[in-house]
């Protein structure tokens, strides 16, 4: 019997448990069982070297590999209200203050509060800071 088709079933059990589990350990061994399963289908070993095979290569892919992939999984994408507004200049529309007020940036009117309860008034700039629903926090620059 030719051990590729189980090699194969094996890594897509694998990547069905990495599925259920992100924690992008599975993959690698779901990558060496199917490169276990290509090397045995071109070549004629045995059942154990395939063993040793699919135990180097998945302690290969987990040291060298790994690290790639949760490199690119969690490298941080600033999107939304925080990269398209914290952080930016705005103009003060109408009365800003610690209870409310209304700013205007991009041609669009949001709501305004000082954290400081400070007041600012209309057609000063102001810095947003932080957002809260849809009400910004802003700073007197």
């Amino acid at each position: 019997m030719e051990a590729w088709p189980v090699w194969g079933v094996i890594g897509i059990i694998l990547i069905a448990i990495e599925m259920f589990t992100p924690t992008l350990f599975f993959l690698n061994l779901a990558f060496a069982a199917i490169l276990t399963g290509v090397i045995s289908f071109y070549t004629n070993i045995f059942v154990w070297q395939e063993l040793v095979i699919f135990i180097l290569l998945s302690f290969v892919m987990v040291l060298f590999l790994r690290p790639l992939f949760l490199k690119t999984k969690n490298s941080p994408e600033i999107s939304g209200i925080e990269g398209k507004y914290i952080g930016q200049n705005a103009v003060v529309v109408t009365k800003v203050d610690g209870k409310g007020g209304r700013i205007a940036i991009y041609g669009e009117e949001w709501n305004a509060k000082t954290a400081e309860g400070l007041e600012i008034e209309p057609n000063e700039m102001v810095k947003i800071v932080a957002y809260e629903d849809l009400t910004f926090f802003v700073e007197q620059i």
